[in-house]
């Protein structure tokens, strides 16, 4: 039994009420967990410093990853870093260009995978008009997302990929399988309920969406779950 199993029970009994039982005989373990060390470069020191400052420092972040990419050309992290801060900024093309390097210089990558995905459904929502067939542009990169996808995070992304190109039962599939990753993700099963909202399957969107609300971590707050859940109890 490891831990990640353990967690993911409680999780399942804490959404289902359901919980599994296992029953062992505890060994000790003869030696104590290895221990890897990993000199980092330059390069990577530089873009950590960059992963660390706050969002007040932008610009040193900027810097930072600058002086990263100087130092190392071809770090695929340092594009990726330097994506997200370009995408939270607004400025698409310049995300566009580090997350299409980060993903030719580390192509398996999930993470650089979903940036570049996430980018286009920022796009997609934010432009004049709700382009399917330019999002639709991004079938190759979904495709080896799908085999790779590895956090409730993507699989939401998917769920929202497929949504929007009104392929539901594709959406959902994405979505059952980021909860099946994190059960009480509030945001994976607010996904999942409004899926199901728009397959007409309200009754099962209002018991996915309670638990959504029911879910959400003391320190959050989220108005749109929460007035999508008014919406659902209203229709009834």
């Amino acid at each position: 039994m490891n831990l990640a199993t353990l967690d993911h029970d409680l999780k399942v009994y804490l959404l289902k009420g359901q919980f599994a039982r296992h029953a062992l005989r505890y060994q000790p373990p003869s030696t104590g967990f290895p221990v890897r060390e990993q000199q980092l470069s330059t390069a990577e020191v530089h873009t950590l410093w960059a992963r660390l400052l706050p969002d007040e420092q932008s610009a040193n972040a900027s810097a930072e990853l600058a002086e990263a990419l100087k130092e190392e050309p071809t770090l695929a992290e340092a594009y990726y870093h330097r994506g997200l801060r370009a995408l939270e900024a607004q400025q698409h093309d310049a995300a566009a260009r580090d997350f299409t390097a980060a993903i030719n210089l580390s192509p398996n990558e999930p993470r650089h995978l979903f940036a570049q995905l996430n980018l286009a459904l920022s796009q997609y929502r934010s432009g004049p008009e709700q382009d399917r067939a330019k999002l639709s542009e991004q079938a190759p990169l979904v495709e080896r997302l799908l085999q790779r996808a590895n956090s409730p995070m993507q699989f939401r992304g998917l769920a929202d990929y497929f949504k929007a190109l009104g392929r539901s039962d594709q959406a959902l599939d994405a979505a059952r399988k980021a909860i099946n990753l994190d059960p009480i993700n509030s945001w994976s099963l607010d996904t999942y309920a409004r899926i199901l909202s728009d397959q007409d399957r309200h009754d099962e969107a209002l018991s996915i969406q309670r638990h959504a609300v029911d879910f959400l971590p003391e320190d959050s707050v989220s108005p749109e779950m929460l007035d999508f859940l008014r919406r659902l109890q209203t229709s009834q």
